[in-house]
Order: structure tokens, then sequence, then C-alpha cells
């Protein structure tokens, strides 16, 4: 969907995908998430390999571990916006 090969993505912050004028609004519903457990959405604009910009809708989901020794897991789905967005 972004056009990037996984590795130009490896290695680098999920914000330097993410268009400067989001990057508040990304890191607030993250740091939300991360505290009240669940799933969360937020509309961003994300760099395409080409340079452009793609607007998307993200759904984090973020579970605690259940018990000792297992980790959290986080997944993202994430649905091309644009048609909805483009008069942003």
């Amino acid at each position: 969907m972004l056009g990037w090969a996984p590795g130009q993505m490896l290695g680098k912050r999920s914000l330097e995908f993410i268009h400067p004028d989001d990057h508040d609004r990304v890191v607030a519903a993250w740091l939300d998430l991360l505290a009240k457990e669940g799933s969360h959405r937020v509309r961003s604009r994300h760099r395409r390999g080409d340079g452009s910009w793609l607007w998307l809708e993200v759904e984090h989901t973020w579970r605690a571990p259940a018990g000792e020794g297992e980790s959290p897991t986080g997944t993202a789905q994430l649905t091309n916006n644009s048609d909805a967005m483009k008069d942003h």
C-alpha cells in the first residue's frame, strides 16, 4: 500500500513515515492506547515510497502480557482513508 520494501523500513522510527503535522495526534493516540489497553483508531498521513502522502486509518490493538514470562502483543490494521480525507 505504501510502496516500501521491508529493508527500507527496518531500523527506522515509525514517525519517519508519518506527516510531521500528524505526529502529536499519533503519539497521543499511542500513549492513550498503552495506558488503557484495548484498541484505538487514528487517522494520519503516511509517506509512500514515491514521496507522496496517503491518508490511513490505523487501528492499533494492544494486549498486556497474560502471565509471567509472556510478552505484550500489538497489532495494527491499516485502511486507506484517502477518499474520505481528500479535502483535508
